[in-house]
């Protein structure tokens, strides 16, 4: 969905809720370029369950 090598925050975020809009998944898998804090708590939020490895360098 995104052409660069790791997604800001925003572009995660918009991203998702792209993906929301169109249908509610139970699980929602990503790279650890996702690993972002308020991806997870949307996530959750809307009863979907975030799967994202952690990256260390991600600012959470």
């Amino acid at each position: 969905f995104t052409q660069a090598k790791q997604a800001d925050q925003e572009t995660a975020m918009r991203v998702t809720r792209d993906a929301l809009a169109v249908d509610t998944p139970i699980w929602m898998l990503r790279d650890s370029a996702y690993d972002i804090l308020d991806w997870h708590d949307h996530l959750l939020a809307a009863g979907v369950v975030p799967i994202a490895p952690y990256n260390p360098r991600t600012l959470l």
